[in-house]
């Protein structure tokens, strides 16, 4: 009995000896951030509306920074690029419109692309992926875009949906 029981204790030992593959741990809440973000691509202007964006500086230094984002790599420049892009869309807010851009629609795709950067912004607070808030971004920035041609191309006079 005693060299059974020494037996069964050597290969209960070697067996807890021979190595095994590690397992990653998961870290609940924590997600990793890639590197590559796959981002639509940017909605072009048509002549009309960039002749008018082009003598808007708010607009030019917005598009300027925008364009810097898709490139961006890791999560700490891109915390300081959303803190600059927030703070250059609300100096975009609250300067003047060209006179063909000063409608509703047009202040209220700037408020939901500052909504997205935000959220993006609030991702890289908590350490979580980012790439999806500033895709979401990227889509209400080519939103703002497209709204900028549907104005210039429009041929209806916004004066009759005043009431009188």
């Amino acid at each position: 009995m005693r060299y059974f029981m020494f037996i069964t204790a050597c290969m209960a030992l070697l067996g807890g000896c021979r190595e095994t593959p590690a397992e990653e741990v998961n870290t609940p809440g924590v997600e990793e951030t890639s590197n590559a973000m796959e981002l639509p691509a940017p909605a072009s202007l048509v002549p009309e509306a960039r002749a008018v964006t082009d003598s808007w500086p708010e607009f030019k230094q917005l598009e300027a920074r925008m364009d810097v984002l898709a490139g961006v790599g890791n999560p700490e420049e891109a915390g300081l690029l959303l803190e600059e892009l927030i703070g250059l869309l609300t100096d975009l807010e609250t300067a003047a419109f060209p006179s063909p851009f000063d409608r509703i629609s047009v202040r209220s795709r700037l408020t939901l692309v500052k909504t997205y950067l935000l959220k993006a912004q609030a991702a890289l607070h908590y350490r979580t992926d980012y790439n999806a808030p500033v895709a979401e971004a990227f889509e209400a920035y080519n939103g703002l875009r497209e709204q900028f041609n549907h104005i210039v191309s429009s041929k209806l006079d916004p004066s009759i949906f005043d009431d009188e």
